[in-house]
């Protein structure tokens, strides 16, 4: 009896320990299954539950997340790098152990982006096209000039679907550099970029002595105590001449206005032997400035600017 008694028990305990090795099934979770992050750089936590060791890896393909910490038995920490301008993107994170595998997915959105540019921010005074690229992700946005100078005007009134549009500047005979900026704006948010540009003015207009120039770089111009200059008035014009008695050079502007005043454009006829090439001709000026006996002309199709005594 007590030798069955013994048997009976050993089978018994046998078969608790058999029943409890089956109530012990193995598991792994992760949570959240799916996050969704934005487009800023930030940390993103796993919970992990588990009575098992476990892997976890990145998916190839999103090298934009990274581990920080190493795998524990309850939470593991993934950096996600700042979002791109290409689109949203996905990436999965895989985890593995006892047989069991669970997978987190993580969507981060796009990085919006308004961005103009140009080839140069700083306008020659001549003024002509501009070329201003536009790089956007977003469905709708606003496109204007800050307000709305006269000088400077997009080519076409059409609205702007494309990314490259066409800007007309003016000459600028103002005396003056002057500034404009072109603005886009997201018609669904406060992100907007601004382009600041800035047209200098003709540089011949911050110049005082008499002569003939080319932007800033003067053909002929007159030198104290080396040159003459005369006037001679021939009814309601007069004629202003340059001369060099030791080189025997001389530049005459004629077809001048007495009357300047009221004058806003005339006919100017140059003879001059002080350089070669072709500054002698028949030009049509218009009068800039007038101030401290000075006047300064400037022909638009070759650019030329002329100070005249008066």
């Amino acid at each position: 009896m007590k030798k069955f008694l013994t048997l009976f028990a050993c089978v018994a305990m046998a078969f608790s320990i058999v029943s409890c090795s089956k109530s012990e099934k193995k598991y792994l979770t992760v949570s959240p299954g799916n996050v969704t992050v934005s487009s800023a750089e930030t940390d993103v936590s796993i919970s992990v539950s588990s009575n098992t060791s476990y892997t976890s890896s990145i998916v190839a393909g999103a090298a934009w997340i990274t581990k920080t910490t190493s795998s524990s038995s309850t939470t593991e920490v993934y950096h996600i790098a700042a979002g791109i301008t290409d689109g949203s993107r996905t990436g999965k994170i895989v985890f593995v152990g006892g047989g069991i595998s669970d997978t987190v997915k993580i969507t981060q959105s796009q990085k919006d982006l308004v961005e103009l540019s140009t080839g140069a921010t700083t306008l020659d005074y001549k003024g002509g096209s501009y070329i201003v690229v536009l790089r956007s992700n977003l469905s709708g946005y606003d496109l204007s000039i800050l307000n709305t100078p006269s000088w400077l005007r997009f080519s076409s009134t059409k609205s702007v679907s494309t990314t490259r549009m066409d800007l007309i500047i003016d000459e600028n005979l103002t005396g003056a550099d002057r500034k404009a900026s072109i603005v886009c704006k997201d018609k669904n948010s406060t992100l907007s970029d601004t382009l600041k540009l800035e047209q200098q003015t003709v540089p011949f207009l911050k110049l005082s002595a008499a002569g003939i120039y080319d932007g800033a770089t003067a053909k002929v111009q007159y030198t104290q105590y080396s040159d003459q200059y005369s006037m001679m008035t021939s009814g309601t014009n007069y004629a202003f001449r340059l001369q060099n008695v030791f080189s025997d050079t001389f530049c005459n502007f004629e077809g001048i206005p007495l009357d300047l005043s009221n004058t806003t454009s005339f006919t100017l006829t140059v003879a001059q032997n002080y350089v070669t090439g072709t500054l002698a001709g028949t030009y049509t000026v218009q009068v800039l400035k007038s101030e401290n006996g000075n006047v300064w002309l400037y022909n638009s199709d070759s650019g030329l600017g002329f100070i005249i005594k008066k």
